[in-house]
């Protein structure tokens, strides 16, 4: 069957292609009804209540309201025992490790089916969890599968993903080219053609099959109201700024409650109990905060939830949320942010209504923008935050106000912390592996090793004519002009041909009417700092001039070059550490091991006990990566595992470091 659909539409590959991704977006709108349906049935089977969640919440009473959530967690970290002893990245998390680091571009199906069941009874049961997570996942793991089976390229099958990624988005949200840019931007973080048309395409397949069981309204339908004045954008500006503060905090409450869980020294179950008695007596005090949030977004949206309670609301979902996912839990928190920043923006409206009366903006726009922030802030995804509240909404009045409040929130966010919150929890495991390996990389080598000692050059008073004949000759991309045997800058090829068609001005002008001073680097610079000189005027390249003499030309470094080098450092850190972990690797890259290079295992050194991974900052203190640890006691078979920066080194640990021998040797291990 396999072989028979292989050589069926691979007659033509553009259909087989097309087929795929149109497979791959009914699986994930499956996907989503699958997790969608699922919830439901759970609910009604323990709570007898086939609303939705927050009517039947509020409906339980004391003492229920309470118990429910915390029997959910524990029944949650019973079947992740059961099913899922392992650990490992979380939802997008692992899908954007899937795609983008690891080489097998392949997530597995068993394995994220049975997370995506824990997951969806944590939520139906109050997890204050997105369910946008276990369907991404299914429907990305879905899609590997299938790539799997019909045996699709590397390359195809990390689009594959991504599809599958964008199609349980769409299906979940109504969403299909906010969910197409929420992988283009996070989980490939590329826009090329290549990606964004099977993209699309499994988005647009996926809401069109989910409005078959959803059907096709707006996910928050709002009121048609008049957009907001000119004279309030710059409010909106502000909402910006204070809703990624608030992402801040929410990122943070996760954090802390992820280290407080862990000195806890109980089995899963118990933790996530106690996760869920949080959220139960939080859902006692205030029920909006039960579930994902889906409910709560609605209410806020339609003005129904007193003044009074927004703010409380606020704080209590960030604290339901970082107590959920802290104490163990999985799941998205896509739709949790959006309800926290719809509470941080109704907040802020009901402020600017008693602080400027005269504006007349109608509250919900404000909640809009506050989901539009949170996102934004949350996810460094701007694009995504702004199309995909537009899509949920469907009201045209809020596009300045979301374009105005995303461009803020992502810029003091970014200002504030280094990765999204999607990224940071790698970094938190300690992958990072390429952002290293291109560190070391470009650190390692120095202009000189790239430099060409025969650049084009032409005298000062050369007419513009032999500029142009050289450049045709040579099919360079820079001229350089010297004056007595001293660099005077340089002609670049674009500005050569803006007078090429001109027969007066070719006879009239010389090479020092073209020439521009162009930035210089010595044989001595870093390839990063050559890479950044190379971007101030997007040049080709540039002059290698003697370390003492500024103007005496040496030769010249093409971007091509160090792009070049750079992919063969890379490749050949990657293939020494493919060599350390035993896998097999060709010879041919084995002789690219050459130089001071190394990964091994030594004793933690010294100086490094009883400090955190983050507090030692290898890198940045010694040009060392620290793979991984061993803690004293462990076994071999945990000797690979990420390393989180806030581990704490102890006397008696082993570590995996990857750098230079003579830096191992600095470190005194």
């Amino acid at each position: 069957m396999r072989l028979a659909v292989r050589r069926r539409f691979r007659q033509d590959e553009r259909a087989y292609a097309i087929g795929l991704t149109l497979a791959v977006g009914a699986l994930g709108a499956l996907a989503a009804v699958g997790v969608r349906y699922s919830g439901m049935a759970i609910q009604w089977l323990v709570l007898h209540d086939g609303r939705e969640p927050l009517p039947a919440a509020r409906a339980l009473g004391f003492p229920m309201i309470v118990v429910i959530p915390a029997a959910g967690g524990v029944l949650y970290g019973l079947l992740v025992r059961l099913f899922r002893p392992t650990g490992g990245a979380e939802g997008t998390s692992e899908i954007m490790e899937a795609v983008s680091l690891s080489g097998s571009a392949r997530l597995d199906l068993p394995r994220s089916v049975t997370k995506s069941i824990a997951s969806v009874v944590l939520n139906a049961l109050g997890g204050s969890v997105g369910r946008e997570g276990p369907i991404v996942q299914l429907a990305s793991a879905s899609a590997s599968r299938l790539a799997q089976a019909l045996r699709v390229p590397l390359e195809r099958r990390r689009v594959l993903i991504g599809c599958g990624a964008a199609a349980g988005m769409a299906a979940a949200y109504n969403a299909p080219i906010g969910a197409a840019m929420f992988v283009m931007e996070i989980v490939h973080g590329n826009f090329a053609l290549e990606i964004f048309g099977p993209v699309v395409l499994a988005s647009v397949t996926a809401t069109m099959v989910s409005w078959g069981a959803f059907g096709s309204a707006p996910l928050y339908p709002v009121p048609l109201v008049p957009a907001p004045s000119l004279l309030a954008l710059p409010l909106f500006a502000l909402l910006g700024a204070l809703v990624a503060w608030t992402g801040v905090v929410f990122r943070s409450g996760v954090e802390v409650s992820e280290r407080l869980f862990k000195k806890i020294r109980l089995p899963l179950e118990a933790r996530a109990g106690i996760g869920g008695l949080i959220v139960g007596l939080l859902a006692w005090w205030i029920p909006e905060v039960w579930g994902n949030g889906y409910d709560g977004v609605r209410e806020v949206l339609a003005g129904s939830i007193v003044p009074a309670v927004l703010l409380p609301l606020l704080v209590a979902k960030i604290v339901a949320t970082s107590a959920s996912l802290g104490s163990g839990g999985s799941g998205g928190v896509f739709t949790p942010a959006l309800l926290i920043g719809a509470a941080a923006g109704a907040v802020f409206g009901v402020g600017s209504e008693i602080v400027l009366p005269g504006l007349h903006v109608a509250p919900v726009f404000f909640v809009l923008a506050g989901m539009t922030a949170a996102i934004a802030s949350t996810t460094f995804a701007p694009i995504t935050a702004m199309i995909m509240v537009f899509e949920m909404c469907q009201n045209y009045g809020a596009v300045m106000p979301l374009a105005v409040v995303t461009v803020t929130a992502t810029w003091v966010a970014r200002s504030l912390r280094r990765d999204s919150i999607y990224t940071e929890s790698l970094r938190r495991r300690g992958v990072d592996f390429d952002v290293a390996f291109e560190q070391m990389a470009l650190a390692s080598l120095r202009a000189e090793d790239l430099i060409r000692t025969d650049p084009l050059s032409v005298g000062a008073d050369a007419p513009v004519a032999e500029v142009l004949e050289l450049f045709a000759r040579s099919r360079g991309t820079a001229v350089y002009v010297t004056r007595d045997g001293r660099l005077v800058g340089a002609i670049d090829l674009r500005d050569a041909f803006q007078v090429a068609d001109s027969t007066r001005r070719r006879d009239s002008l010389t090479a020092s009417d073209l020439v521009r001073d162009v930035p210089r680097v010595t044989p001595r610079t870093p390839l990063d700092e050559v890479m950044r000189r190379f971007s101030q005027l997007e040049l080709a390249q540039l002059p290698v001039v003697s370390l003492h003499d500024p103007d005496h030309l040496l030769g010249s470094v093409a971007r091509r070059d160090v792009v070049s080098a750079l992919d063969r450092e890379v490749l050949r850190r990657r293939m020494l550490l493919a060599q350390y972990l035993g896998a097999t690797v060709p010879s041919e890259f084995g002789a690219r091991r050459g130089g001071d290079l190394a990964i091994d295992e030594h004793p933690v050194p010294s100086a490094w006990v009883g400090r955190t991974l983050q507090q030692i900052d290898a890198y940045r203190a010694s040009g060392l990566f620290v793979l991984a640890v061993k803690p004293e006691g462990e076994t071999p078979r945990e000797e690979i595992t990420p390393v989180p920066v806030d581990h704490l080194f102890r006397a008696g640990d082993r570590v995996v470091l990857l750098g230079s021998k003579t830096a191992i040797e600095l470190a005194g291990v």
